[in-house]
């Protein structure tokens, strides 16, 4: 899909601090041989503090940034992964009084890790039945010392980080131009992360239950076929970029930085680059990797991090790259326009 006016006018993200990996094995929360495939330098930790407080944060942020008012803002959707709040309460109405009030609707949106890049498809499409200064306000946050089935130190591919992005969609102004977009679903995987047998309501489930997601993968990979498996997930993330060079006029190696996951190195190797022949050199992992998974944060964490530390400049081309659970995979191309002109 190419997108003729739609702009990111301001990014925001919002990170407690770092917890180092190496004490994190000393502790006995996270085993050497994860630290080895994984190659974690550092994980965010926001304690107790509620995600969608995060998210009220960021989007803040984002919002001063990009000079526009709250008025102007038609829809807010905010992407999770993991618990937010009570059970039966919907965070991204949350989100939205607490940042910006008024009555433009607040939408949320799941698709686990690739939450955040869906919901700038749709913040998009939005966009373009609107009226010319209308914005679209995206948010991510999450939490993984929250109560429930999810743990920070989840497998061996990954180390799950809290935080909060938000970014700014305009349609005729912005630090950078969204060029293209493509999303596709290979939903015969996503029975992986669903216990086998006939779908039920289950038993007693307590907020501290831990569900072994690794297990349930590694299970369904058996009886799929686990090459079979990986071709599919590597060819996901060819679908998606083979379409956006497309509609974008660029060539996967003329792309000038492309924002992976923040996923363990050995998955960002065998998920994207190689499939892709990119060279880790070119990517967000090398900062990715100080931070760990946000979910479906990474992709606006690793385009912040880029136009703020000024390493995409002006007339550059950005890719974007998310996969999650389910599973989807999301590609989006940027042309960066200006230096971001920021205060805070």
């Amino acid at each position: 899909m190419q997108w003729p006016s739609t702009f990111i006018a301001a990014t925001a993200v919002w990170l407690p601090g770092q917890t180092d990996i190496d004490a994190a094995v000393e502790r006995g929360e996270y085993e050497a041989h994860q630290r080895a495939r994984t190659h974690y330098l550092s994980v965010t930790d926001a304690g107790p503090l509620p995600p969608p407080e995060m998210a009220v944060r960021a989007a803040r942020s984002a919002l001063r940034r990009s000079g526009g008012a709250a008025e102007d803002v038609v829809l807010l959707l905010h992407a999770s992964m993991h618990r937010q709040g009570p059970a039966g309460w919907t965070p991204a109405a949350y989100v939205k009084e607490r940042a910006i009030g008024g009555v433009a609707p607040a939408v949320d949106i799941g698709q686990a890790s690739n939450g955040g890049l869906v919901a700038l498809e749709l913040g998009a499409a939005y966009l373009g039945t609107q009226p010319a200064e209308a914005t679209v306000i995206v948010t991510t946050a999450d939490n993984f010392n929250a109560p429930g089935f999810l743990h920070r130190y989840l497998s061996d591919d990954v180390v799950l980080a809290d935080g909060a992005t938000a970014a700014v969609l305009h349609p005729t102004r912005g630090i950078a131009r969204l060029l293209a977009s493509h999303t596709v679903g290979f939903t015969e995987l996503e029975a992986a992360y669903r216990p086998p047998g006939e779908l039920a309501l289950g038993g007693k489930v307590e907020d501290c239950d831990f569900v072994d997601l690794t297990a349930r993968k590694m299970s369904f990979a058996a009886a799929f076929g686990r090459e079979r498996m990986l071709d599919l997930i590597a060819g996901g993330a060819v679908a998606v970029t083979e379409v956006v060079c497309a509609d974008s006029d660029t060539a996967v190696e003329d792309f000038d930085h492309v924002v992976v996951p923040h996923l363990g190195e050995e998955f960002v190797q065998w998920d994207f680059l190689q499939p892709l022949k990119i060279l880790v050199e070119r990517t967000t992992w090398h900062w990715g990797r100080t931070v760990a998974h946000l979910g479906p944060g990474d992709p606006f964490a690793g385009l912040n991090h880029l136009v703020e530390s000024g390493t995409a400049r002006p007339g550059q081309k950005v890719m974007l790259l998310s996969m999650g659970a389910g599973f989807h995979w999301t590609c989006a191309a940027l042309e960066i326009l200006q230096a971001p002109q920021w205060e805070e």
